[in-house]
């Protein structure tokens, strides 16, 4: 029931669509004076949520700090929160999003020996196709990139965040990583909420994006 309330929690957030609600919801008024109003809002919304400087001001606010200075030691793991990528089942391969640096940070991060494992946390997002799990086929792409298989764990339960926190956190105690400190690599939009919930779980992270 969380998983299909948060789904419609976000569609909620999304301005855009409180221009359409409006906008749907005016054609069906009789009454002058609430279909003007109604109107006036959705143009009001899409002028202040469309407008580059409200925008790019806004995310720099949500955003925050810049990424924490990784220490000289190796660190366990980096953890990459799914999102990233989808399974293209027309040519049925892996292929990458606006958010696929994901990826790159987290190869790089291996390649220069910064950490020793990667952590692929995401199952399905999708309520239609629930079994298209981008962990699964994102490992391969890792491995075939020169990751060791040995060196990348999966989580392919988790279909939001708070999902991928309570189900890394068990992955990482089962492979006796212990009380460590992980790299945490997702969008910096997302990355607020990303920290809240994999501190709620229990896992030390340090931010990188």
């Amino acid at each position: 029931m969380f998983f299909f309330l948060s789904k419609v929690f976000a569609f909620l957030l999304q301005p855009f669509n409180w221009v359409l609600i409006c906008v749907f919801i005016a054609l069906f008024v009789k009454q002058d004076t609430w279909k003007r109003r109604l109107l006036i809002t959705a143009g009001s919304v899409f002028l202040f949520f469309s407008n580059p400087f409200i925008a790019f001001q806004t995310m720099k606010i949500w955003e925050g700090r810049n990424t924490e200075r990784l220490p000289d030691s190796t660190l366990p793991a980096a953890i990459i929160l799914g999102g990233y990528s989808n399974w293209n089942l027309r040519h049925h391969q892996f292929q990458v999003n606006e958010s696929g640096d994901r990826m790159l940070h987290a190869i790089s991060l291996y390649r220069r020996g910064k950490v020793d494992k990667i952590i692929l946390s995401g199952g399905s997002g999708s309520i239609l196709r629930p079994n298209e799990k981008e962990s699964a086929y994102s490992r391969k792409f890792l491995i075939s990139c020169g990751v060791y298989k040995e060196d990348i764990l999966t989580e392919t339960r988790s279909r939001n965040t708070y999902e991928n926190a309570i189900y890394t956190a068990e992955l990482i105690r089962e492979s006796r990583m212990g009380d460590r400190t992980f790299v945490l690599i997702t969008s910096a939009m997302h990355m607020r909420r990303a920290e809240a919930c994999f501190e709620k779980a229990g896992v030390n992270v340090i931010p990188y994006r």
